[in-house]
């Protein structure tokens, strides 16, 4: 079909097609909701008037007034967001202006848009009601820079995050904690971690989600673990850090509980599956923070030549009993390779 624009004296016409966005068949005499997709660009403002004809026979065939003037493809609407296509005809400014700004999606744009895209004069005036109400979020992306985004796009992005989580959550069902950085890779289309902060931080107030400096989980998912268990954990876990290079085997670590004993491996092991601890051997445990200050204090003296068992020992002032399992994981992990009496720096760890 071909639309007919009017700007200003000019009259416009464009090639277009349509797809109806709220209904299979749009019969004579009917209205609905649809969207133009224009075969060149187009300068249009919200409420412009058009015509629509066809090429052949050349007759008129409807007409109709636009409601955005820089929509993105619209898949699927389902009824909410038909509801906001239609309030984009409403008479009450506000209302107007909070439709078209959830089409803005994460485009960016000013308060100033809404008098091309809403038909708002007293834009500054309608956005701050808009803030004051809860339907915009402003997100700061640094000391100049603002994101603004509608509320019901903070609401779908919850939704998305929270099905990205059940999903992982079924791939680890022994970790308590999903690793942030792998969330926020099935999340790099929003641009700025800023925006995905934001909507964490808005589910975490809402009780959706427990996020920490381990990671990001579900609440009510993972390991179903009782309120003592769970003081159990944390206890071990700071027990191992407290330990350094030199902890307790797990059979001791169960003769130290108080209560739950039988549980202790369990954690231990749920411990090591959520990245806080890291396995050494088939009893021995080191705090995760812990196996990464020995990588770091081994690093530089291998980088100069090969350790024996002996000068590792003395390097991380622990006893031979913990020196040859820690050099054993080393090398399982990669970090070091044996040569005969001793260890160096694997070919991927030398700089």
């Amino acid at each position: 079909m071909r639309m007919m624009l009017r700007s200003g004296l000019r009259l416009l016409s464009v090639l277009a097609s349509v797809l109806l966005l709220d209904r299979e068949r749009l019969e004579p005499g009917q209205a609905g909701l649809v969207q133009l997709f224009l075969n060149e660009p187009a300068v249009t403002t919200w409420n412009q008037p058009f015509v629509a004809r066809s090429e052949s026979p050349v007759v008129t065939i409807g007409g109709g007034r636009v409601l955005d003037p820089s929509a993105e493809k619209i898949r699927h609407p389902d009824e909410a967001e038909l509801a906001l296509l239609r309030q984009l005809k409403a008479d009450d400014p506000v209302e107007r202006a909070s439709a078209a700004m959830h089409f803005f999606g994460l485009r960016d744009w000013r308060p100033a848009d809404l008098g091309r895209t809403a038909g708002i004069a007293a834009f500054d005036d309608v956005y701050r009601e808009l803030v004051t109400r809860g339907d915009v979020r402003e997100i700061p992306l640094s000391p100049t820079r603002r994101l603004r985004v509608h509320r019901r796009l903070i609401e779908r992005l919850s939704e998305r995050i929270e099905a990205a989580l059940h999903k992982m959550h079924e791939q680890n069902p022994l970790k308590l904690n999903i690793d942030r950085q792998r969330l926020v890779a099935g999340f790099v289309y929003l641009g700025d971690a800023a925006l995905l902060d934001a909507v964490l931080e808005t589910m975490r107030v809402a009780g959706r989600v427990r996020v920490t400096d381990r990671g990001v989980a579900l609440v009510g998912h993972g390991p179903k673990l009782s309120q003592n268990e769970q003081k159990l954990i944390v206890q071990l876990v700071e027990q191992y850090r407290q330990a350094g290079v030199s902890p307790p085997t797990v059979k001791e670590m169960q003769q130290q509980a108080t209560k739950n004993q039988s549980s202790v491996p369990q954690l231990i092991a749920l411990a090591a599956a959520d990245g806080q601890l890291v396995e050494i051997s088939a009893d021995l445990y080191l705090h995760a923070d812990v196996a990464r200050g020995v990588r770091e204090s081994l690093a530089g003296p291998l980088a100069t030549g090969g350790l024996t068992v002996s000068q590792i020992r003395e390097i991380l002032n622990t006893s031979r009993k913990f020196a040859v399992p820690i050099c054993e994981y080393l090398d399982r992990a990669g970090f070091t390779k044996r040569q005969g009496d001793v260890r160096v720096l694997s070919e991927g760890n030398r700089t």
